[in-house]
């Protein structure tokens, strides 16, 4: 009995030694492991450290970017009305109408405002007419036709009717889409 003691006792503490050995042994490679991962971050985070001014730097030129994009197509957006009165001017310089004086031109965000003076109604009609023709032009209304009150005296000297005032109210193609883009541009402004 005493020997089948001492036996079973000497077959745990082999174990007990056996099994320590090699809990030892997964523990020392845990260790080692821990340690490896912790020296590979420790480089990337050196690296990163290294990497960081870069980055800031490209993350800032970025932004500049894209604030400056989106200054240069508030700038076009902005710009569009005077684009459509240079042309204006230029397509009435080259369309001039015989008897009819552009007295004012008032550009008011997307349409133009006329007001001449024509000698007759068939000046008149044919000055309105180009304004129809001229390229980008939506809508051409009328708001006054009316001839200028003179004097009879004058009237008389001068042997003909007194000339008729016009007052034109022009509307650009695609205004209302950009007025309406504009809109919202300004609400998705107030909303940031």
């Amino acid at each position: 009995m005493r020997r089948l003691r001492r036996r079973r006792a000497l077959e745990w503490l082999a174990a007990l030694i056996v099994g320590g050995a090699c809990g030892s042994a997964a523990a020392g490679w845990q260790l080692l492991e821990r340690t490896r991962a912790e020296a590979a971050r420790e480089a990337m985070e050196e690296q990163l450290a290294r990497l960081d001014a870069p980055l800031t730097l490209a993350r800032k030129l970025a932004r500049e970017a894209d604030e400056r994009r989106a200054a240069r197509a508030e700038a076009q957006q902005r710009a569009r009305p005077l684009v459509h009165v240079f042309a204006l001017i230029e397509a009435l310089s080259r369309a001039r109408t015989e008897g009819v004086v552009l007295e004012q031109l008032a550009q008011r965000a997307e349409e133009t405002e006329l007001q001449a003076s024509a000698a007759d109604e068939a000046a008149a009609a044919a000055w309105l007419a180009r304004l129809h023709a001229l390229p980008g032009i939506a809508a051409v209304n009328v708001r006054e036709l009316k001839r200028a009150q003179e004097g009879g005296l004058a009237r008389e000297r001068a042997g003909r009717g007194a000339p008729i005032r016009v007052a034109v109210r022009l509307a650009w193609k695609g205004a209302a889409a950009n007025a309406a883009g504009a809109t919202r541009g300004v609400s998705a402004k107030g909303e940031k």
